[in-house]
């Protein structure tokens, strides 16, 4: 494990855990290591998803699992393996969609013409974020 965050632990019950998705944690013996017990839901994500938004958190969770086999119980614990899969990492043999993102021209030319679109109160592009998840440019990998 790269991170761990604690911050939705008491309200949601919600361990949030980061590694890169080509090496195969052992989430149980993280949790026994550091007295985690009683906790509902620990969900291991991307490593470069670490301090995006917990609204972006819970899309990139809820797109990047598959509960048929990314979905393990430890004691009370449901342990979620929603970081990006790749064919022939950690076993997963299919393709899977790559994680969507503008590229940084189509985010240049959307910000150098914001006030044209009237789009109201410029925002930073969600893509900024998400291109750092990428693992390639085609859609899939």
């Amino acid at each position: 494990m790269e991170r761990a965050d604690d911050s939705l632990c008491a309200s949601w019950g919600v361990l949030l855990l980061y590694a890169a998705s080509s090496v195969v944690p052992d989430v149980p013996a993280f949790l026994r290591r550091n007295g985690v017990s009683d906790l509902p839901l620990a969900v291991l994500l991307d490593a470069g998803a670490y301090g995006f938004s917990y609204g972006d958190l819970l899309w990139l969770a809820s797109s990047n699992c598959d509960p048929s086999r990314d979905v393990a119980f430890s004691g009370g614990t449901a342990i979620f393996d929603a970081r990006t899969k790749a064919g022939g990492v950690n076993g997963f043999a299919r393709r899977w969609p790559n994680v969507v993102a503008s590229s940084p021209e189509t985010i240049a030319r959307v910000d150098a013409r914001w006030e044209e679109y009237g789009l109201g109160p410029r925002t930073e592009s969600p893509s900024l974020r998400y291109l750092k998840l990428q693992r390639r440019a085609s859609a899939e990998y």
